[in-house]
């Protein structure tokens, strides 16, 4: 979370000292207007892609930590079906995790949508 919390300090110092901000506040737009229709969310576009790849990291990490502690979970079904050869639960458990990770870039490419208008569902033919 700490790598997060940086990384989103950053963002946010950068975005604020930005022209379209100083525009904003000679405009006279109210504070808490300009923080979260200008600043926040175009500090959340470096932030996506770091989060995502957190969550596949949890994916990946939730077999480690479910074995070495003997949680039952996903991740200690994956890895005592790999032990004992149960290649279709294997399978399925892979095709779930799969489906899981491509969830998450779906989810991904929506909020890049979501945050940054520009970015656009694409379909132009380019």
């Amino acid at each position: 979370m700490g790598n997060e919390m940086r990384i989103g300090r950053t963002a946010v110092l950068e975005t604020k000292n930005e022209n379209y901000v100083e525009t904003a506040r000679a405009k006279g737009v109210p504070g808490r207007k300009i923080v979260y229709k200008h600043v926040f969310r175009n500090a959340l576009i470096p932030l996506v892609p770091i989060i995502t790849g957190e969550a596949f990291l949890l994916l990946g990490g939730s077999v480690l930590v479910e074995t070495v502690f003997s949680i039952n979970g996903l991740g200690y079904l994956f890895y005592a079906a790999t032990i004992n050869a149960d290649l279709p639960l294997v399978g399925s458990l892979m095709f779930f995790f799969i489906l899981l990770s491509v969830g998450i870039n779906i989810v991904q490419d929506l909020l890049y949508t979501l945050i940054d208008p520009r970015v656009g569902y694409g379909g132009d033919g380019a």
